[in-house]
């Protein structure tokens, strides 16, 4: 392989920025995505909790009743 010239050289390094930006672009939006999805088990996560605290909670009410 022949040497390049400096504006080969330029032009292969901007186009594998242009590669890596692409990339990072899509890591990005995969990251987002993943978020978002961890934020609406986050959001289900605190509604079984809660249900689990009203029932624990009515299980209380039935113990002091047969008491």
């Amino acid at each position: 392989m022949g040497e390049m010239t400096d504006r080969e050289f330029l032009s292969a390094i901007l186009g594998r920025m242009n590669e890596i930006g692409a990339d990072v672009t899509a890591i990005k939006d995969r990251v987002d995505s993943i978020d978002r999805r961890l934020g609406n088990v986050e959001d289900r996560l605190t509604g079984v909790e809660n249900r689990l605290i009203t029932i624990e909670d009515n299980l209380q009410e039935v113990k002091q009743v047969q008491i």
